[in-house]
C-alpha cells in the first residue's frame, strides 16, 4: 500500500547542491556540521538512470520503499516558516551494497575537501585527520532513488501554512520523523508548482491504495488500524509495473532488475572483465576466453525461477539470431535455481549465474 509523507530535512540557504554550512541546533548536523540531504539538488546524483537522494528514514517508511510505494514531500523550517522544497515518488530503498555502489558512482567521497571547508564542520572535529575518519565511515550513506521523472526540486521554496496541510499550528519537523499524510495533501502542495511534463508525479499520486492517516495520527509513531482508498483507474492510468518489465521489457520501471544487473556487472569487472551494458536490448555483454557473451538478467525477488529462466531463453535467443549467432547466452538470476532448471539449461547449452545473498557474490553454474 502507497504512503504519502511529509518527510523533514534540514535547511540549506545555497540550493542543497552541497552542504551550506547552515548551523542547526540539534540532531546529526549539529553534532556533525553538515546534513546528508544537503546533496538533494545535485544534478550529478544519478545512478543506473535512477535520481538519488537522502533523507532520514524510519522502518515504516522504508518498508514502503521496498516496492515502490513511498511519496514524499522534503521539507524544512526556516526563520519560524515552513517550507516544501522537493517532491519524489515512486520511492525505493537502497541496500547496503547499493549504497556502495551508489556512493563511488556520483563520487561522494570526492566531495570532503568542500566539507571540511566550512566553519560548522570545523567546529564539530579537533583536526582534519578526525573529520577524516568520521567521512570515510560515513560517507555511503545514500539511502533513497527514484525514476528520474518523478522527482522536482522547486527553484523556490513553497512557503507552507501548517493549518492548512495538517490542521496544526505546526507541522513537525523532527528529522527522524515523518507526517503521514494523503496525496490529495501532497498535491494541493505541489501541483501549482510542477511543470507540465512531470505527469508522472500527478499519475502517482492519482492512482492507487495509500495508507490513511487517522484524525490524530501524524507522526512516524502512527499505530493502530488502516484504512483503505480505492482510486480507481480511468484509460490514461499507468501500466502495472510488473507488466511493463516482463512483457514491454521497460528496465526503468524495475529498480530490482538494476540493483541484479549493477551487482553483477561489478562482479565482473573484479575479475578484470570490462562489460558492455543495455545495447541493443541486451543486458550484459562481455568477452571471456575469446567468446563473445549475451548475458539476460532476471531478478527473482517477486518471482519463481522458472518463469524467469523461461522468459529468459527466449529473449536471449532472439539476441543471438540479430546479432550474433556465435555469442554464448547467460542467464543471470537473484538465487539458485532448483536442480532441474539448472540441468535443463545446460542441456541446451545455457550459462546461469546466480547470485547468492549470504555470500554476496554470484555462482557460475
Amino acid at each position: 500500500m502507497k504512503m504519502a509523507v511529509l518527510k523533514p530535512i534540514m535547511w540549506n540557504d545555497k540550493g542543497y547542491r552541497q552542504p551550506a554550512g547552515f548551523p542547526s541546533t540539534s540532531g546529526y548536523s549539529h553534532d556533525h556540521g553538515y546534513g546528508h540531504e544537503e546533496w538533494n539538488n545535485n544534478p550529478h546524483w544519478l545512478w543506473r538512470g535512477f535520481k538519488v537522494f537522502h533523507t532520514e528514514g524510519t522502518g515504516r517508511i522504508s518498508e514502503a520503499a521496498k516496492n515502490g510505494e513511498l511519496g514524499m514531500v522534503m521539507i524544512a523550517s526556516h526563520a519560524g516558516t515552513a517550507y516544501a522544497l522537493g517532491i519524489a515518488t515512486n520511492i525505493y530503498a537502497n541496500t547496503d551494497d547499493e549504497m556502495k555502489m551508489i556512493a563511488d558512482a556520483v563520487g561522494v567521497f570526492k566531495q570532503w575537501p568542500a566539507v571540511w571547508r566550512l566553519d560548522t564542520v570545523r567546529a564539530c572535529f579537533p583536526s582534519q585527520a578526525a573529520f577524516l575518519r568520521h567521512w570515510r565511515a560515513q560517507y555511503r550513506w545514500i539511502r533513497w532513488k527514484c525514476p528520474p521523472d518523478q522527482y522536482y526540486w522547486f527553484p523556490q521554496p513553497i512557503s507552507l501554512d501548517p493549518q492548512r496541510v495538517t490542521g496544526k499550528k505546526r507541522l513537525a519537523m523532527h528529522h527522524g520523523r515523518f507526517t503521514l499524510t494523503t496525496p490529495a495533501v501532497l498535491l494541493d502542495i505541489v501541483d501549482a508548482h510542477l511543470p507540465k511534463n512531470r505527469t508522472a508525479i500527478r499519475d502517482w499520486l492519482s492512482f492507487g491504495d495509500f495508507t490513511q492517516p487517522g484524525e490524530s495520527q501524524t507522526t512516524s509513531e502512527i499505530s493502530g488500524s488502516k484504512t483503505r482508498r480505492r482510486i480507481q483507474r480511468s484509460r490514461n492510468a499507468p501500466t502495472d509495473r510488473r507488466f511493463q518489465y516482463w512483457v514491454e521489457g521497460d528496465r526503468t520501471v524495475e529498480p530490482l532488475h538494476h540493483r541484479l544487473q549493477a551487482r553483477f556487472v561489478q562482479h565482473l569487472k573484479t575479475r578484470g572483465i570490462n562489460p558492455q551494458e543495455n545495447a541493443a536490448f541486451i543486458d550484459v555483454k562481455y568477452m571471456e576466453a575469446g567468446t563473445t557473451v549475451f548475458c539476460e538478467i532476471k531478478p527473482t525477488d517477486n518471482v519463481a525461477t522458472g518463469y524467469a529462466i523461461r522468459a529468459a531463453i527466449g529473449q536471449l535467443l532472439e539476441y543471438r539470431y540479430k546479432h550474433n549467432v556465435a555469442a554464448a547466452l547467460e542467464i543471470v538470476v537473484g538465487k539458485k535455481p532448483r536442480a532441474g532448471e539448472i540441468a535443463f539449461l545446460k542441456s541446451i547449452g545455457f550459462r546461469l549465474a546466480y547470485f547468492n545473498a549470504a555470500k554476496r557474490t554470484f555462482v557460475k553454474v
